[in-house]
């Protein structure tokens, strides 16, 4: 009875056509792949160029995906370095949230961890971003606290500086809180003196009398309208003292110490960062997206 030639498949024809290319002859590659003739043979050469043409296929387009995903990688880390960044105490809290959260968004942000398994980097950020939240936490606090303190203090609320009553302005919050940043910034301020304006406008298309407190140079406080005779020294005594009472408060204790811990912590992560993009490690490590590991979605 004749023998049945052997069923090659993919892998036995990878092998067969590295044979080929070492030079083994026909008749040494028949034995060794148990083909019984020369157009078996030659079917099966055939076949195993083309699957190894489809190969090198594969291979240069996944080198070309890996190849973006890798520059993918990298500018995230390049922006990463950018957002750790501490916004100052004058930022509006929004501001100070977006500057993480947009990161957080990206998802290859929850790739990195694969392509950088470095214990140490990790925990340094995680504790940059504990400390973080618990800064923003507090630069909110503390206009909250501006805000009550001086609503009581004066009884007058804050309002924009169109308004038709007696009002605090917002850029009494802003002044305050520029001046805390100089304390956290152990920067000298000069000191200030209030300035006081009136002014007669119209209110409703009736005239009206409007008294403006200031700062130079040019920080407006408040506004008392249609009142004849303004106690000035209660409001500038009142502004005094409740900035006196922010600067030695517990809040602005609170954010010094945050600050100096997440300046240290920022000045690692930036050093982190910076070797690893010139040592390229996160090129040496792959991730649930890199192009070439299939993965079930669920």
């Amino acid at each position: 009875m004749a023998k049945m030639a052997r069923k090659l498949t993919p892998y036995n024809r990878k092998k067969l056509f590295e044979a080929r290319e070492r030079g083994l002859s026909d008749s040494e590659i028949k034995r060794q792949f148990g083909i019984t003739d020369d157009r078996t043979l030659k079917r099966h050469l055939k076949l195993a160029e083309q699957e190894q043409e489809a190969r090198i296929a594969k291979t240069e387009i996944l080198k070309e995906a890996l190849r973006d995903h890798l520059t993918e990688i990298r500018q995230l880390l390049e922006n990463w370095e950018t957002i750790i960044r501490i916004q100052p105490v004058t930022s509006l809290p929004s501001r100070m949230a977006d500057s993480t959260e947009s990161l957080h968004a990206n998802r290859l942000f929850n790739c990195l961890k694969g392509h950088l398994p470095f214990t140490i980097f990790w925990r340094d950020y995680s504790q940059w971003e504990a400390k973080y939240r618990s800064y923003t936490n507090n630069c909110t606090k503390l206009r909250e606290e501006i805000q009550r303190e001086a609503t009581t203090r004066m009884s007058l609320d804050f309002m924009d500086d169109n308004a038709t009553v007696s009002h605090l302005s917002p850029r009494f919050i802003d002044w305050i809180l520029r001046l805390v940043e100089s304390k956290l910034e152990k920067v000298s301020e000069k000191g200030f003196e209030f300035h006081w304006k009136d002014y007669k406008v119209e209110i409703d298309k009736q005239p009206a009398e409007v008294k403006r407190m200031r700062v130079s140079p040019g920080w407006e406080f408040l506004q008392i309208i249609n009142q004849h005779e303004v106690n000035k020294e209660f409001y500038e005594k009142e502004c005094r003292e409740l900035l006196d009472l922010v600067l030695k408060g517990e809040t602005v204790a609170s954010l010094s110490t945050l600050l100096d811990d997440l300046r240290n912590l920022e000045a690692r992560i930036h050093n982190y960062l910076e070797e690893i993009k010139l040592r390229r490690d996160y090129i040496l490590y792959t991730c649930n997206l890199c192009p070439g590991k299939p993965r079930l979605l669920r």
